[in-house]
């Protein structure tokens, strides 16, 4: 399996057929495992705040959501069951041979379980999904990746290190602070990596610095506790084990708020909705993953480009 730009784009009625198989084969996974569907809104009065994320507002009060994580962890908590859904979000100014304003994600949660039982279950679906239950996988370690392309050791060495390796690549920024120059060279080794080195293998990367935890839990081993899968170059999951204190998730979006301000001005609201029902409620451990289902189709149809697997 290799994918190139060359490849021939699937027929209307092929486009059709693997988008309907993947939704049919995604819904029986879950059901054998008693993971249980649902549906949140669309509409939100908080989006997420990952900083490099851009959200469409709708008016004043309401955005189209950017993922489906707060509303699905207030289900979670209220439900206490394991949850999926498939839902459209919305990224302004996401556009490119793999990604559109507007896409598809499946979203799931595992109560009682860490990062590293759901990246297990991940690949298990990634691989019944591409229909290779004999594909190879790979997993190795944030810091293993970049002393195999950088040579350094992304926890400890100097900011400047990082960026002399990353001008070394072409990188360019006004800011050149150490989160962003950790994305660029981040996403330069895992496409190298998984799109030149490892084809046709899935390549699960785990234990993310703490300027890349998003809304991971840290380890003691200060570690977020975070994991990615890529298949040729393509990222396809993202999952971690879930902050659980009401204190840790209003310190993360303040960090989220302050990068924004800094290099979006586009600071998001706390959604008190969420924080109540978290205050009340409680959150068991439990562990979350998104999978670009575009992006999937994407390698089951052996294109490169995402327009190659639309239905419209």
């Amino acid at each position: 399996m290799k994918y190139t730009s060359k490849a021939t784009s699937p027929t209307p009625e092929q486009r059709l057929n693997i988008q309907s198989r993947l939704l049919a084969a995604t819904h029986a996974f879950f059901r054998e495992r008693n993971v249980r569907e649902v549906i949140t809104p669309c509409l939100v009065s908080s989006a997420h705040s990952e900083p490099d994320i851009v959200s469409f507002d709708v008016d004043a009060k309401q955005q189209l959501r950017n993922s489906p994580e707060y509303e699905m962890k207030r289900l979670l908590m209220t439900a206490q069951t394991d949850i999926y859904q498939i839902a459209p979000v919305f990224r302004k100014g996401e556009y490119g041979n793999q990604h559109r304003p507007e896409f598809v994600m499946l979203e799931w949660y595992r109560l009682g379980w860490n990062y590293h039982r759901l990246m297990e279950e991940c690949l298990s679906y990634l691989r019944a999904m591409i229909a290779n239950r004999m594909m190879k996988i790979y997993p190795l370690s944030y810091k293993q990746l970049f002393q195999h392309s950088f040579d350094c050791d992304p926890f400890n060495c100097d900011t400047e290190v990082l960026l002399n390796a990353a001008r070394d690549l072409g990188y360019q920024s006004s800011t050149q602070n150490r989160r962003e120059c950790l994305d660029f060279l981040f996403d330069t080794a895992s496409t190298r990596y998984s799109g030149g080195e490892h084809p046709n293998t899935l390549i699960a990367v785990y234990d993310f610095p703490i300027e890349q935890s998003s809304y991971a839990c840290i380890s003691p081993r200060q570690v977020a506790e975070r994991f990615e899968i890529f298949l040729n170059g393509i990222e396809l999951a993202n999952g971690y084990s879930e902050l659980t204190q009401v204190e840790d998730y209003h310190r993360r979006i303040q960090l989220h708020n302050r990068t924004r301000q800094t290099e979006l001005s586009t600071p998001i609201s706390i959604d008190e909705d969420f924080m109540q029902t978290l205050e009340k409620n409680g959150m068991r451990e439990c562990a979350g993953v998104s999978v670009g289902m575009q992006r999937l189709l994407m390698c089951i149809a052996q294109v490169s480009n995402i327009a190659q697997i639309s239905l419209l």
